[in-house]
């Protein structure tokens, strides 16, 4: 008494195939030895470390750009209000140095010398760094740019001072001080005064 067998789909076997058959079926399909698969996993980690490498040092470049714009934007604020005074200084004091520019810009033209009016810039060592500040004689002071300033940031005179109308700013920032000069951007600029006395 034969019983029919019926597929089933979902075992991916035919069931009407006898028993013998199945398995010789199978006998006849290749499967993936050791040494396959060692050299599939090696490729695959030479694949992931080339990928990984790239990666890091897309990375590496983003963080980098990211850290050399806020410190040229620092520097940038500094150097744009600086630059608008200076146009604006009626003199520079004969006691600003490479370090220090001392002037006076008549905000309120009334051709008074005000405490307020009387504008310093300053180069200087802080505790992180080397550091932008303007202040005034009233001590209102500002700071522009911190810690990522370098030595060789200076102002210079044309002529020299209380005759000056021209002054050369240059200021240098490292922009990842882990990385050494790599990072060292310098800004540089001459500002003729405008409102200069006797020019």
């Amino acid at each position: 008494h034969r019983v029919p067998l019926v597929p089933d789909p979902a075992l991916g076997v035919d069931m009407m195939m006898p028993a013998r058959s199945r398995v010789s079926s199978l006998r006849g399909e290749r499967g993936v030895t050791l040494v396959e698969l060692l050299i599939v996993m090696a490729v695959s980690a030479i694949v992931v470390t080339v990928a990984y490498a790239g990666l890091d040092g897309a990375t590496r470049t983003d963080d980098f750009t990211r850290e050399d714009a806020e410190a040229l934007v620092s520097l940038r604020t500094g150097m744009d209000r600086l630059e608008k005074e200076l146009r604006q200084a009626r003199t520079v004091y004969d006691d600003s140095t490479s370090t220090t520019v001392r002037m006076w810009v008549d905000y309120d033209r009334d051709s008074q010398q005000d405490p307020v009016e009387r504008v310093s810039w300053i180069l200087a060592a802080g505790d992180s760094g080397w550091e932008l500040t303007r202040d005034t004689d009233a001590g209102s002071g500002d700071y522009f740019a911190t810690g990522n300033l370098l030595s060789g940031s200076q102002f210079t005179y044309q002529p020299a001072p209380p005759e000056t109308t021209l002054v050369v700013v240059r200021l240098r920032a490292d922009a990842d001080s882990d990385e050494g000069s790599a990072g060292v951007r310098t800004l540089l600029t001459e500002v003729r005064l405008r409102n200069a006395e006797g020019g």
